[in-house]
């Protein structure tokens, strides 16, 4: 298996981050400055860097003789930023090891060693390509993140497109176009999940890539799933969680469970599992945001004002059984099992139209109140049915629209944004961001549920 990961120069081995091979492309390799044999060691080592038909993804080609494991070092040649390394530990005689999140149109150098019997290092140097024109942004960023990549819907170009930024210097150093159809964003979301992945849904599919671009899932609308996903999707181990839409009068939500494959292996209706008034009509639950955490699904109904969880583990005798309600308005009408006491934060004692329910390492609540452009932690206890309201960070605008972003980076900080173009990171119980960075499109960016801009972001620290 093969692994990327970013260091400080100061450490020489970080832990990898497991992936799969690249597309390779075929254009010219780039200089080799060592010899390819070195007889003296008994061991075969050649190494090659070439580009791929992405200009910020490049491939080095190592061959070697006994079959070994190999990795290979590379940063930018002026000397700045991080090294990042790449390698592949299975003992083959020939690897292709894929070098990703590269600034485009900079100069790097690489250093190629085996793992194995001893070799001398192979090294050499490439050039990255320009972006696009259609796809090419820059990030303006201030102050200092805690987390080295951000990853997002992207808010410039054509098509259903992923891409990551370099906190330190703004650049774009990665991106994927997953469709020409579509645009990610708003109610077609894409997510980079815990296993290194890239899931995405636009009105008519779903698709998976890995970080070097290889493509691992696309499924169809009318083939592996039959209803209108919309918002939001996510991975729990080897299951996906895609939101679904069904009915008119009301339009209620629920979402499908399906294996690697695309085969359903469970479903979730919340027309045959809540306690709906008999006067519900319309867009009733709007739900927005899915997440699982050890097969319990968290969702956030936009309409309702609230957070609730469900049974969500396929394997599960209590599968679809809903969990605990959490309500930040009394114009909600799903019930709550919480008193919430705002006594620790100013404002408005209430939270509305909220997105990106999701939790802290230390398992407290955060979720983007939109009308109140804020996100906020919670601290829950179902079994005294108490939630406390611990800490607030202000988004840069008072009232936010569709989607955005309440998240933690794995230093602790908190990222804040509306969908757009700005995105802010703050210290714990900071009121200041220490960080902020606002995209810049070379040309005009698009909207997305409305709104020009990223829908919600990612802090990327080991990928």
């Amino acid at each position: 298996m093969w692994a990327v990961a970013w260091v400080a120069c100061t450490d020489p081995k970080p832990p990898p981050v497991p992936g799969v091979p690249t597309d390779t492309g075929t254009v010219p390799d780039t200089v080799v400055d060592s010899p390819s044999a070195h007889s003296a060691f008994a061991t075969v080592f050649e190494a090659r860097c070439g580009a791929t038909n992405n200009p910020l993804r490049f491939v080095c080609t190592l061959d070697v003789d006994p079959p070994q494991g190999v990795e290979v070092r590379f940063r930018r040649a002026d000397g700045s930023g991080e090294e990042r390394r790449a390698e592949e530990l299975s003992p083959s005689a020939s690897h292709a090891v894929p070098l990703y999140f590269l600034a485009p149109e900079t100069e790097y150098t690489w250093v190629a060693t085996t793992l194995g019997t001893e070799a001398p290092p192979v090294s050499g140097s490439f050039v990255t390509g320009a972006v696009p024109e259609d796809h090419a942004a820059k990030m303006i960023v201030t102050g200092v993140s805690s987390t080295p990549y951000l990853g997002g819907d992207h808010a410039c170009g054509t098509g259903a497109t992923a891409s990551v930024f370099d906190t330190r210097t703004g650049e774009l150093v990665w991106y994927q176009v997953a469709s020409l159809a579509g645009n990610f964003g708003g109610m077609e979301m894409v997510t980079f999940t815990a296993e290194h992945t890239v899931l995405g849904v636009t009105r008519s599919e779903v698709m998976e890539y890995d970080p070097t671009g290889a493509e691992l899932r696309r499924w169809t609308e009318g083939v592996e799933y039959l209803d209108d996903l919309h918002h939001d999707l996510f991975r729990w181990n080897d299951l996906y969680y895609l939101l679904f839409r069904r009915g008119t009068s009301p339009a209620l939500d629920g979402f499908v469970v399906l294996d690697p494959s695309g085969v359903k292996v469970a479903e979730w209706f919340s027309g045959d599992s809540l306690a709906l008034p008999a006067d519900a009509a319309g867009d009733f639950l709007h739900t927005n945001t899915i997440r699982v955490d050890a097969g319990v699904v968290t969702l956030s109904s936009y309409s309702q004002h609230t957070v609730f969880q469900v049974d969500g583990d396929p394997a599960s005798p209590t599968f679809g059984e809903p969990g605990w309600f959490l309500r930040g308005s009394d114009s909600g009408r799903l019930g709550s099992d919480f008193a919430i006491d705002w006594s620790a934060v100013d404002g408005v004692d209430q939270f509305s139209r909220q997105h990106h329910a999701n939790y802290l390492p230390d398992g407290r609540m955060i979720l983007l109140d939109n009308d109140h452009g804020r996100a906020l932690v919670l601290r829950l206890d179902p079994t005294a049915g108490t939630a406390v309201v611990e800490e607030s960070y202000p988004t840069s605008q008072s009232l936010c629209g569709p989607q955005g972003t309440a998240t933690v980076t794995a230093a602790g900080n908190f990222v804040v944004a509306c969908s757009g173009m700005l995105v802010e990171e703050f210290e714990p119980l900071g009121t200041s961001p220490v960080f902020t960075g606002t995209v810049q499109c070379s040309t005009p960016p698009l909207g997305s549920g409305g709104v020009p801009g990223t829908s919600r972001w990612y802090p990327l620290e080991d990928w």
